[in-house]
């Protein structure tokens, strides 16, 4: 019996009969609601490996979605496509090894200036996400700004890698 099981059961990373009897996890997801969890379970799985230069400790943000409003029960970002940031200063190259996350978002050091992965949509300056989710390891390449300012539409407002960014 288990042998049919085997090849004619769907392979999925969600249990097959979740009766949600399973507690919330610590990591990544795209949709954050307030009041929704009473209990967290950390989660110490490995999210991703990364290949660079070594660099400062604060210096270290990683971004994968950012979020700018709540509605009064959940986070949510609203999309600005218009806004065309130009941002300045030094760059790093390293490479990511990303685990499957089963969500379409990428890990960027803040603040990226470019990423190499086919098929990736920028969804908003410094956010980017794939066409389907990840449910492989995910090579990919990337530039980052270390130290950076960023210009939004008036050269005049700077922010720099040390304030706070509102898109």
């Amino acid at each position: 019996m288990s042998f049919l099981f085997f090849f004619f059961l769907p392979r999925t990373p969600y249990p097959l009969l979740d009766i949600g009897l399973t507690k919330a996890k610590t990591g990544f997801t795209s949709t954050v609601n307030l009041g929704s969890v009473a209990s967290i379970e950390e989660d110490r799985t490995v999210v991703m490996r990364i290949t660079m230069n070594r660099i400062q400790d604060n210096q270290l943000y990683w971004r994968m979605i950012t979020f700018d409003t709540f509605d009064g029960t959940k986070w949510i970002k609203k999309e600005n496509l218009n806004l065309k940031p130009t941002v300045t200063g030094e760059k790093i190259r390293y490479t990511v090894l990303f685990e499957p996350s089963f969500e379409n978002y990428i890990a960027v050091l803040d603040f990226p200036s470019i990423v190499f992965l086919r098929n990736l949509i920028l969804e908003y300056p410094g956010v980017y996400k794939t066409e389907s989710p990840i449910d492989k390891t995910l090579k990919y390449t990337a530039e980052s700004y270390l130290n950076f300012n960023l210009y939004e539409s008036e050269p005049s407002k700077i922010l720099s890698s040390n304030s706070e960014i509102n898109f």
